[in-house]
């Protein structure tokens, strides 16, 4: 079967050639060098939310209760280019519908969240990033990450390609490698307070944000001598306290000395 983006199949019809599991939302067939990706926002209620954000589109790991985990089919999508295997995205919005393709697609990230599983419970969630590999069709909902998923994505927290890091999910575009590298720097300690991350985050990482001493709206460069990982307290403290410009003179002195 020569699959064509823009073309609509039934799963029964792509099972019926291919093979692969016809329940799940990836398919990973046996005999054939492909993975299947089946989005629809029917996925919502698992606590889904697929869709494009600028060049690339967010799609939801497969498990409707429970922490996810990069096994099974999470894994398929990881490893599909070490394995030889192409990965085509499909599209419906109704069940009514065959599914739309809308392309062939490349692994280009993932990151973990906090989301609700089928019962709503919160649970450990698993979104990945991939990169459409020639024109692909723009079906399908708008992604917006929330701001604590934005977090994660401007600091670098993000298992991604060289291309995601160039991913702008601000007014200001911020380099998450910079970000990550403020963060292994710093080794778990505040830079302004000494003390440890007061918490460890969804890796299991202690949490730090990172901060720029001179603030890029006011033309501060996004390199590694003007930033400074700071515990939630702290980095309010440098944007909001009344000895604001005191704090920033204490980190640029500190960046200066090392």
């Amino acid at each position: 079967m020569n699959l064509k983006p823009g073309e609509r199949y039934s799963r029964a019809q792509l099972h019926e050639h291919f093979g692969g599991q016809r329940q799940s939302g990836i398919a990973t067939p046996k005999k054939h060098p492909v993975v299947f990706l089946f989005s629809s926002p029917a996925g919502h209620k698992y606590g889904y939310q697929d869709g494009w954000l600028g060049d690339y589109y967010l799609y939801s790991g497969e498990g409707v209760r429970g922490d996810m985990a990069l096994a099974r089919g999470n894994q398929a999508i990881r490893n599909h280019e070490a394995q030889g295997k192409r990965l085509y995205l499909f599209f419906r919005t109704s069940k009514e519908e065959d599914y739309l393709l809308l392309g062939e697609f490349r692994y280009a990230g993932h990151f973990w969240h906090w989301g609700p599983d089928e019962t709503g419970q919160v649970r450990r969630t698993l979104t990945f990033l991939l990169e459409p590999l020639g024109e692909a069709l723009r079906e399908g909902n708008k992604a917006i990450l929330d701001p604590e998923t934005r977090v994660y994505v401007e600091q670098g927290r993000v298992a991604a390609t060289p291309s995601v890091q160039k991913l702008v999910v601000g007014r200001y575009a911020r380099s998450p490698i910079v970000a990550r590298e403020t963060l292994r720097r710093a080794d778990g300690v505040c830079e302004l307070c000494g003390q440890p991350a007061p918490f460890r985050d969804i890796n299991g990482e202690p949490f730090l944000e990172v901060h720029h001493i001179v603030p890029l709206s006011e033309g501060g460069p996004d390199v590694l001598s003007n930033t400074a990982a700071l515990c939630p307290n702290c980095h309010r403290a440098a944007h909001y306290a009344d000895k604001a410009p005191a704090l920033r003179r204490k980190l640029l002195r500190l960046r200066a000395a090392n």
